[in-house]
Parts: structure tokens; sequence; C-alpha cells
């Protein structure tokens, strides 16, 4: 049986089924992964997030859970997934269990250096930051790509910068507001929409144009 699959299964209205509040107290804080690896490089380390998730499906009999038990089978480079069937006797009441357990790696990388030019506070302006060291962007609807202007608002910069300050981007850039919790994004027209932050962080206006650009 496929992953998805299974996991789909196990979410299915059962009277069997039982669920439990998360209860999860702890603060948060959102680091960028180019802080992160800069960090990273400095202490001459890299970071490992090995993640565990566990689903669980009860049926009346073996044959209803429709799943074949399988230890440590790899999917990819750095996931593997086991799954089991418990029967009554183990589980101590008439359903059988099925249990799949998700293991998943993910590797962070340190850069070959930190990249100390990127951290303001750093320098105090006393080694500014060379204009080739600035980060490009597409600033038009060809494709064109340069470092933006220092100390300005998009909107009031060069004509260079698109119409009315708009960046493009690769259509991709939208998956993480399509596939992450909390992120949102809506197109009230065909090709026109606003993509919001989590937390009311406010919301960025989006559209696509016939050059398949963001």
């Amino acid at each position: 049986m496929k992953l998805r699959d299974w996991f789909k299964y196990s979410d299915r209205e059962k009277p069997n089924l039982d669920s439990h509040k998360t209860y999860d107290p702890t603060d948060r804080v959102i680091i960028h992964r180019d802080y992160l690896r800069d960090f990273l490089s400095a202490l001459g380390m890299g970071l490992l997030i090995s993640v565990t998730a566990d689903r669980f499906a009860n049926a009346a009999t073996e044959e209803e859970l429709e799943i074949e038990p399988s230890e440590n089978k790899q999917i990819d480079e750095l996931t593997w997934i086991s799954t089991n069937i418990h029967t009554p006797d183990f589980t101590k009441h008439s359903s059988f269990r099925g249990r799949s357990i998700l293991r998943r790696n993910f590797i962070i990388e340190p850069y070959d250096r930190p990249k100390f030019e990127r951290s303001p506070w750093y320098f105090f302006g006393e080694d500014p930051i060379q204009e080739s060291e600035l980060p490009s962007f597409i600033v038009n609807d060809e494709g064109k790509r340069q470092a933006l202007q220092k100390n300005t608002y998009l909107v009031n910069s060069s004509s260079e910068i698109g119409w009315l300050g708009y960046l493009y981007f690769r259509p991709e850039v939208l998956q993480k507001y399509l596939q992450v919790p909390g992120y949102r994004v809506f197109f009230h027209m065909r090709n026109w929409g606003v993509a919001s932050l989590p937390g009311d962080r406010g919301t960025i206006d989006v559209g696509i144009n016939s050059q398949g650009l963001v």
C-alpha cells in the first residue's frame, strides 16, 4: 500500500478512532535558514533534524486495515516507514490495530564561510557591503536581474524596477503559501490575488504574468 493511501486511510471516520488535543505551550521563534547556516558555519557544525510521526487505525478484522507489514522500508534517501499490525491480544480490546511509523531526517548544511556582510549590526557601518555582494532580484517581466537600491522603497525606486516597484519570482515561491499551515494565497481574479503570512502579519499582493512569473 502506498504511503499517501495509508495516511489518508488513518484519517477516515471510524467509531474506534481516538483523537487527542495537542498540548504545546512552548514559545517559538522563526529563524531564517540563511542565518542558521551562517551560525552553523561559524561553529563548524551541521544540523540534523530527525522527525518521527506515528499514525494508528483500528478495525474489526485484519483485512479491513488493508495494509501490509513492513520494517524500515526506505522511501527516499532520508525517509523510512515501518508498518505493523497488532492483534486483539496485544491491544487488549476486540480490534486489530494498524500502526505506521514515519522517520524522516532533514539536514541543514553550513555555508562554506559565514556571510558576515549580511549582518548590519556586526560591523556598525565600518565595513560597508560592496555592490557586487548585494543579492539580485528579477525586476521586470522579462526576467532582468539586478541589485536593489539601498534605503528606499521599491515604489520610489527607478523606473527600471518594474511597474509600481514590483519584484518578480518563479512560481515555486507560492508553494510555501499553498502547503505550509498558516500561510495562504487567494486569487480573486484569474491572475491576481493576495498571499498572507501567519499571525495576522498582513498580506502581499501577488499576480502571475504571461511569462509565468509571480
